[in-house]
């Protein structure tokens, strides 16, 4: 049957095969006009995705970058640009003043300023010797007064400054003079590696970047429709690799004294994968460049104009501590660059944004393999469009079209809002398109024998249900780690080592399964957060990750219902010859640590703190108290006008001094019926006197209780513990705890 469908398609077969070859050849040959136009559309819907998506980008978490703009006003106010020498320094003395940590000029200062003394000495010339001397000499005094360098270097000398360079590829005359590098490597090294090999260089003077001492290239690297997409992070000159603007501050702003290149081999070639900088990885490709963070607009971090620091106009709170960028913003100035998430977006303004990444560890890429993923989709994706899309009618390969758009949007946008990964497989996606367009050309030109023939086709080699749900995935699971006000929930089957002990492995495995399964279903709609299970344990929390103000209540419903699930559960044991099981449940709230945790090697989302310790206790307790729940103080006391308890004991549970309060939930307050109200009641008169140490009251109450309650074992114990103070009475000081040992 099979080979009679392919033989009526073969056609279709055949050129939905030749079309995948020939797609698969003009990926992988970089035709130069395929090439092109394929990285103008990948640009295209680079640039559409990230405006699409910057609110469900990680936000910018730090404050710590601010930026000091040469902007309109600036210019307006204080005379126009370029400024003297002078005015810099001030500018760097209020800064100073202000308390920044950094300051980064994304401005070269690569000529000395005219000397105002020097240039009326000069003037001097014109007029006769005999008139001039005395006016020379003076003059001459006055010659350092005026030097303006020499003013701002001293500025420099007070802080952390980095200047800007411009690197060249061109072999001329460098001008003004270099920072020391970064990295200094062996020329063999250097050349294994595809970074920039930069020929020539425009620095600073050297007064100046002798007293700065720091420094980094400030190029800006468009591609060729003129748009920022991408930045350098390193250069190489000589034996010396040099880094951007941004990373140098970062590296200064952070005590950095650690970088290096991170490098793999691949088939003998040494290739570049990121720089270190102490334990943070940036992730580059094999030139150094890093696809700009954007994760905003325009002007998303805070502006000060330059002339309102220089008139005293900032309050010292939004600068102090602060990595600072400097640069021009004014109209006309020219540093404003069509960027990828908007036209006019301020040169400053990227290493900014390089910066605050790096500090967030936030680093979305283009990974290695992407472009090898990208060419096996094409083979995979149209050898299977290939065979399938003959056999299937217009309408459907119209809904798998529209299906294909749907998920290549969803998976892209999931990669890069969750993962950080960028790919735009757009080469695959045009494969499916394109086959599908050839088929239903195909569909509509076919006989009508035919097409039926492939209708009947249809149901033996495509599922009913073709087209599965994709789930989405939430941006509010950055974990990060918080502290937050959450309830926890332990479980624990009862005997387990012993009755594991005596069942078969496949019979233990099966019932573990079901009641995990059934407890899990309980806790998932009760929107419970699974932690962790350890054998039969279960462990649980609410309010995190997502926040929920019912988090105790829902907590002890979960704790209460998985007791009555438990009751059906067990009868689906006996029925298969499984014996029955029973739990017991620890619930306690408290301000607990909860997020991604663990080590390098793996991690996970959980809770730590000592409430949850506690939690884990009251599930032991339950056991010596024949109970089936048990609450702490705090979650009784969120929850007690919502359900009825009854005060089990106060205890000192191993590893607190301090006695806790422990609570036996009975219901909602409308499920519990009056002759259970009674009973608390009653109980909890006797447990007033037990505490008052009013031993014969408290044991004629709990008598009366055990009487009228049996199977209540709690009664019992309290019997025998009062029978034991009696005889020998607490301590003074006795402030009603009970001391636990057990965990």
């Amino acid at each position: 049957m099979i080979k009679k469908v392919i033989l009526k398609n073969r056609v279709a077969i055949f050129l939905g095969l030749a079309m995948v070859s020939f797609l698969a050849w003009v990926y992988i040959s970089s035709f130069p006009p395929i090439e092109k136009l394929a990285t103008e559309v990948n640009s295209t819907v680079y640039d559409l995705m990230l405006r699409a998506n910057l609110n469900k980008l990680p936000p910018i978490k730090n404050n710590n970058i601010a930026i000091i703009a040469i902007d309109d006003k600036s210019i307006a106010e204080q005379g126009r640009w370029p400024w003297s020498r002078k005015k810099i320094a001030q500018l760097v003395d209020k800064l100073h003043k202000q308390e920044v940590s950094v300051i980064a000029f994304d401005i070269i200062f690569s000529e000395s300023e005219r000397n105002i003394i020097l240039e009326t000495i000069d003037e001097l010339d014109n007029i006769p010797a005999s008139q001039n001397s005395n006016i020379r000499a003076s003059l001459q005094e006055l010659v350092p007064h005026f030097d303006y360098d020499i003013k701002l270097g001293q500025m420099f000398k007070g802080g952390e400054e980095i200047l800007g360079i411009v690197f060249n590829t061109e072999k001329t005359k460098p001008v003004g003079m270099l920072p020391s590098p970064i990295l200094t490597l062996p020329e063999k090294e250097l050349k294994s590696l595809s970074i920039p090999k930069m020929g020539s260089y425009l620095g600073n003077i050297a007064i100046l970047q002798t007293d700065a001492v720091n420094g980094g290239f400030i190029n800006s690297d468009p591609d060729p429709d003129g748009t920022l997409r991408q930045s350098y992070l390193i250069f190489s000159y000589k034996n010396g690799v040099y880094a951007s603007l941004a990373l140098e501050a970062i590296r200064v702003y952070l005590l950095s004294d650690k970088i290096q290149l991170v490098t793999a081999s691949y088939d003998g070639a040494n290739v570049l994968e990121g720089v270190q900088m102490d334990e943070v990885i940036i992730p580059t490709d094999e030139q150094g460049r890093i696809l700009i963070p954007f994760r905003a607009r325009a002007y998303a971090y805070p502006y000060f104009s330059a002339t309102d620091i220089l008139e005293n106009r900032v309050a010292k709170e939004n600068l102090a501590g602060k990595l600072i960028f400097i640069g021009a913003t004014a109209t006309g100035l020219g540093d404003l660059q069509p960027s990828a998430v908007g036209s006019n977006y301020p040169g400053v303004e990227v290493h900014a944004t390089i910066a605050s990444a790096i500090l967030d560890q936030y680093f979305p890429s283009k990974p290695v393999w992407g472009r090898g993923l990208e060419f096996a989709l094409i083979l995979i994706v149209g050898l299977l469009a290939s065979l399938i899309f003959p056999l299937l009618s217009a309408y459907w390969l119209a809904l798998i079209v529209i299906v294909m758009i749907g998920s290549w949007f969803f998976i892209i946008t999931l990669l890069w809002v969750s993962y950080e990964i960028i790919l735009t497989l757009l080469f695959p996606l045009f494969t499916v398109v394109a086959l599908a367009f050839v088929n239903m050309v195909n569909s509509y030109v076919s006989a009508s024998r035919q097409r039926k023939e492939v209708e009947s086709m249809f149901g033996q080699y495509v599922p009913q249900q073709h087209i599965e749900t994709i789930l989405k995935s939430s941006g509010e699971m950055l974990l990060t780690g918080e502290s937050k006000d959450l309830t926890v929930l332990f479980s624990d089957i009862r005997g387990f080592t012993t009755m594991s002990e005596k069942m078969s492995a496949t019979d233990l495995k099966m019932q573990l399964n079901e009641y995990l399964t059934a407890m899990t279903g309980v806790i998932f709609e009760l929107d419970g957060t699974i932690d962790k299970y350890v054998g039969d344990m279960i462990m649980a929390f609410w309010n995190a990750p997502l926040t929920d103000i019912d988090h105790a209540k829902k907590c002890v419903l979960a704790g209460l219902e998985m007791q009555r699930k438990l009751h059906e559960v067990n009868k689906y044991f006996v029925e298969k010859n499984l014996p029955p099981i029973a739990i017991g449940v620890g619930i306690n709230s408290g301000m607990i640590n909860v997020g991604d945790m663990g080590s390098k090697f793996r991690r996970a989302y959980t809770a730590i703190g000592d409430a949850v310790n506690l939690a884990s206790r009251l599930e032991g307790m339950c056991r010596p108290y024949e109970v089936e729940v048990l609450v702490g103080e705090a979650t009784y006391k969120t929850t007690k006008d919502i359900f009825v308890y009854m005060h089990v004991d106060k205890v000192k549970v191993k590893g607190k001094n301090q006695g806790v309060d422990i609570y036996l939930p009975l219901g909602l307050r409308e499920d519990v019926s009056a002759e259970q109200l009674k009973e608390v009641d009653e109980y909890h008169q006797a447990l007033e006197h037990y505490f008052k140490q009013e031993w014969e009251l408290a044991e004629q109450q709990f008598n009366t209780l055990v009487s009228d309650y049996p199977e209540r074992i709690l009664y019992t114990i309290y019997v025998e513990r009062l029978q034991l103070y009696r005889q020998t009475p607490p301590a003074q000081d006795w402030d009603g705890a009970y001391v636990s040992t057990s965990k």
